[in-house]
């Protein structure tokens, strides 16, 4: 499984925010391991890689397969991390609002000369999704889950509603996110559907 690690400079501008969200949202609905400097205490790698580390000394950053910066704002860590991934041919998707001034540190690269693994972006706030999917579908095999975007009202019985509480408690899972689990892994078990959506395509 692909590990990422995702920085945005910290910030209190709102749009910069939900860019951040929008960002961390894609990657939870890709199959990746996420970590980020906006949620320091979900480092979310696995124990033996972090022990790996500690014991040898080489920075946890070496761990990571991904980077990903929102570098809108000047931040030195931003610059840092687009130095490392050049310095260590690991891939990098650098992004920035679109109709702002490139970011300084960009003005030192020759952009013409970056190599591949280097991706440079610019991104209206409704197309940051997109951006960082492409990026994570090039990194390897990432599988992204539609975003759910469609509002359906369900009433539950009483006992579903505490078989839900059951099966969600102690877990990161929304009810929602439980039953939409389900129901993809009933989509991806139909062949009915697959047979149907061939012929669609066909």
């Amino acid at each position: 499984m692909i590990r990422a690690y995702f920085y945005g400079p910290p910030t209190k501008n709102q749009a910069l925010l939900d860019a951040y969200d929008a960002i961390k949202g894609v990657c939870e609905r890709a199959d990746i391991v996420l970590s980020s400097n906006t949620e320091p205490e979900e480092a979310n790698l696995p124990p033996e890689i972090v022990a790996q580390h500690e014991a040898t000394a080489v920075p946890l950053l070496d761990a990571m397969q991904a980077i990903i910066v929102e570098g809108s704002t000047p931040d030195p860590q931003a610059g840092y991390l687009l130095a490392y991934a050049l310095a260590q041919k690991k891939p990098l998707l650098y992004l920035y609002t679109r109709g702002e001034v490139a970011p300084e540190v960009l003005r030192y690269l020759n952009l013409k000369d970056i190599p591949h693994h280097i991706v440079i972006a610019t991104y209206r706030p409704d197309g940051v999704e997109k951006q960082v999917e492409e990026f994570l579908k090039s990194v390897g095999d990432v599988k992204i889950r539609e975003k759910p975007d469609i509002k359906f009202t369900l009433r539950l019985t009483r006992s579903m509603d505490e078989y839900l509480d059951f099966k969600t408690r102690n877990t990161k899972l929304s009810k929602a996110d439980f039953l939409r689990d389900h129901i993809e892994g009933l989509v991806e078990q139909d062949d009915d559907w697959k047979k149907r959506l061939r012929k669609r395509r066909g």
